[in-house]
């Protein structure tokens, strides 16, 4: 039998008094209403999980009639009934779109901020429906980790962490106890929380000493996560793999060149045999892009008709130049090149998603050509900042807006945002695809969540296998875009990487090797930030 957690808070004796039937049938639907209940208490994963849903979670409607026995339809009446609670306990998100994504649900606000817990016991068939559908998520995750299998078994490597660990820690809470006592505020606080972090860092210390790495790959961003992925930038310098120490070799620019290696027909195409493409790493958000380019009267797209797309003509967009600060940039208006925009409206009122994205046209476009040959293998923020932004902005800022380019999804934050102002004039239809994409509210940080998997599919399934194969093995372990590896094999998996994904992708990437620093040679700067991070987390 097995013990399921609802919702404390609901008057089941109420919510089940108007049951007709037999005594089995009224059980049956008892139970298949604690089953979907406890589908929708908020634990910590549900809350992380559904956090792009403002809480609220996709749930299969057939899936669920195969775990309630066809009760779904039932206990979904049931539930929207306020006689149990001052309204009915489930609330339902209407905005869903077939074979896009699922209705959502989620526990009316009295209940998602209290639902208080309570256990129930499922009887015998309830639990074996239940249990058979969580072996076939289990085995849908082991199917999904497959390709990542072998960097998974990496954490049987002999994999360390230096004794000077922990005395790095220890000098380090030394300093900011220091600081807690010449500080004018609630000493006792900060002490506090001094010593919580302090013992966050001789955890994840104790966990790598344990071998206790939990490493496992996202559903969400396809990233693989683990312990080594979660310590510090300080503590990478006390790993060792087989006893030696350890060096970074990193993808530059990835997020930029990752966004350059899908702009391609290839791509958004739906060849399911082709492995690299959004059908196939983003199906969700490809159902969405097909949909709205295929739906003249979706809010998101433009009236635009794709067979009169000309590549070898030239568009011209009318611009809005005033939101661009020109006081702080140098733009020379007479040098902007127009050529192959065929998008004339804003996102800004839900329009412009540019269409050819979807039915062919970017191979040829001059603007998708011009950004794909940006030079990611060297230098690109400080050739962007030179090139566009007239050398105003250090290479820091460069990067932090053009993350912010690709992310931020607030459209009124992003006019005050010169970079993408800048940006938006030289690759307006690029800009279009970003911004349209963020503002899909059935699926939030779409933009975020296509390049971390795209990310991901370049770098660990195609550059780190070929580094694997390459060096029979050869231990290592990544963090996103970089690779922790042994000194020795640094200079050749940097070529093996540039080699493998400039062949996969038609795009040199950049490769840099870098040393850890030693986190005692800088102990003042690493307490001032930490300081400084416990501060604002007051």
């Amino acid at each position: 039998m097995k013990y399921i957690t609802v919702p404390s808070n609901i008057d089941y004796e109420k919510l089940f008094s108007n049951l007709k039937g037999k005594e089995i049938f009224k059980n049956e639907i008892k139970e298949a209403t604690y089953v979907f209940l406890s589908f929708l208490y908020p634990t910590k994963k549900y809350l992380e999980s559904t956090k792009r849903y403002n809480g609220f979670k996709p749930i299969n409607s057939s899936k669920m009639n195969q775990i309630t026995r066809n009760r779904f339809s039932t206990v979904k009446t049931l539930l929207l009934d306020s006689k149990s609670n001052s309204t009915g306990p489930i609330i339902i998100e209407t905005k869903h779109q077939s074979g896009v994504i699922s209705k959502c649900y989620r526990l009316n606000d009295e209940l998602f901020n209290n639902p208080g817990e309570k256990l129930v016991k499922l009887g015998e068939n309830s639990s074996n429906r239940l249990l058979k559908f969580e072996q076939e998520g289990l085995n849908k995750q082991n199917e999904f980790q497959q390709p990542y299998q072998f960097l998974i078994d990496m954490y049987n490597a002999e994999i360390t962490i230096d004794k000077d660990a922990v005395n790095y820690v220890d000098s380090l809470k030394k300093l900011l106890l220091e600081k807690v006592s010449t500080y004018e505020g609630d000493k006792a606080e900060m002490t506090n929380k001094v010593i919580n972090r302090m013992r966050e860092l001789k955890n994840k210390i104790n966990s790598v000493k344990k071998k206790n790495f939990r490493p496992k790959v996202s559903q969400s961003n396809h990233r693989l996560n683990s312990v080594i992925t979660r310590l510090n930038r300080e503590l990478r310098y006390y790993l060792r793999i087989n006893g030696n120490r350890l060096v970074e070799v990193d993808l530059k620019s990835s997020q930029p060149y990752v966004l350059g290696t899908i702009l391609c027909d290839r791509f958004f195409s739906n060849d399911s045999s082709i492995e690299y493409s959004l059908n196939n790493i983003y199906s969700q958000l490809y159902n969405e892009l097909y949909y709205i380019s295929n739906n003249n009267n979706s809010n998101y797209t433009n009236n635009i008709n794709t067979s009169s797309i000309n590549t070898s003509s030239n568009y011209t967009n009318t611009i809005n130049t005033s939101s661009i600060n020109t006081n702080s940039i140098y733009i020379n208006y007479n040098n902007i090149n127009y050529t192959n925009t065929i998008i004339n409206n804003s996102i800004y009122n839900k329009e412009g998603f540019p269409k050819y994205f979807m039915f062919g046209g970017l191979d040829s476009a001059a603007e998708i050509i011009k950004y794909r040959n940006l030079p990611f293998n060297s230098g690109f923020y400080d050739f962007f900042n030179k090139t566009y932004l007239g050398g105003h902005y250090d290479t820091q800022k460069t990067k932090n807006d053009i993350m912010s380019l690709l992310n931020l999804d607030d459209t009124k934050k992003r006019k005050h945002i010169n970079l993408i102002q800048v940006f938006k004039i030289y690759f307006t239809d690029i800009n279009s695809f970003i911004e349209s994409v963020n503002s899909f509210k059935k699926i939030k940080s779409s933009t975020a969540i296509l390049l971390q998997r795209s990310e991901s599919f370049l770098f660990l399934r195609i550059g780190c296998k070929e580094i694997h194969d390459k060096l029979n093995g050869v231990p290592f372990l990544t963090i996103h875009d970089s690779i922790l590896i042994e000194e020795k094999y640094a200079e050749s998996i940097g070529n093996i990487l540039t080699d493998k994904l400039t062949d996969y992708t038609g795009i040199k990437p950049g490769v840099s090797i870098k040393s850890i620093e030693n986190p005692m040679e800088n102990l003042e700067r690493i307490s001032d930030e930490e300081w400084n991070e416990l501060l604002l987390n007051r």
